[in-house]
């Protein structure tokens, strides 16, 4: 599934929206500690998106 272009470029846009709203976050807990959590989970959702999209395209490279 995640071997066609439109789906990995779409995990690709959710995980740069993730990432950058990760970011955002981790600014704003510099003056409100209590978004740190969510930061950290965007952020760690943006890092495990791109690692699943570098994983299937490698396995997907090495099956043929």
């Amino acid at each position: 599934m995640l071997n066609s272009a439109p789906v990995r470029w779409m995990f690709s846009v959710m995980s740069a929206l993730f990432g950058g709203f990760g970011v955002f976050l981790l600014y704003v807990a510099l003056d409100d500690p209590t978004e740190l959590p969510p930061a950290l989970i965007f952020l760690g959702s943006a890092v495990t998106i791109v690692w699943s999209i570098q994983h299937s395209a490698k396995a997907s490279t090495d099956h043929k």
